[in-house]
């Protein structure tokens, strides 16, 4: 039986870049970051400090490079909404929509470093 999810993928242009952009500024830890040798392929996975939940950042084919404004596959939850907006702003994340009142809860959207949408919801 299956007992949840461990992993999520984004394709990302850049891992370096990435990889900064998820530490610095999302305040994430980085969980693995490891060149395998036969294959010469780089695994790096990121995190929230208390999160079970990775995100791997999977470094982009020039057919499949990720597209501003496109949303990503998963999203991110907050106790504090508001705060997690400030704590983000300050840390030079842009935000396409500010926290809002939703049927759901609240959601905030920012842009990560490719220009993909992260929602980020409060219940």
């Amino acid at each position: 039986m299956i007992t949840g999810i461990s992993l999520v993928g984004l394709t990302v242009s850049d891992q370096d870049e990435a990889l900064r952009f998820w530490v610095d500024r999302v305040g994430f830890e980085c969980r693995l970051d490891d060149t395998a040798t036969q294959s010469g392929y780089r695994w790096v996975e990121v995190a929230a400090s208390n999160g079970a939940v990775r995100i791997t950042l999977s470094a982009a084919s020039v057919a499949d490079r990720p597209r501003p404004g496109q949303l990503a596959g998963f999203i991110l939850e907050a106790d504090d909404l508001d705060a997690t907006h400030a704590s983000l702003t300050s840390h030079g994340v842009e935000f396409v929509e500010p926290p809002t009142d939703q049927p759901w809860g609240r959601q905030a959207v920012f842009k990560d470093q490719d220009g993909q949408h992260i929602v980020v919801v409060q219940p």
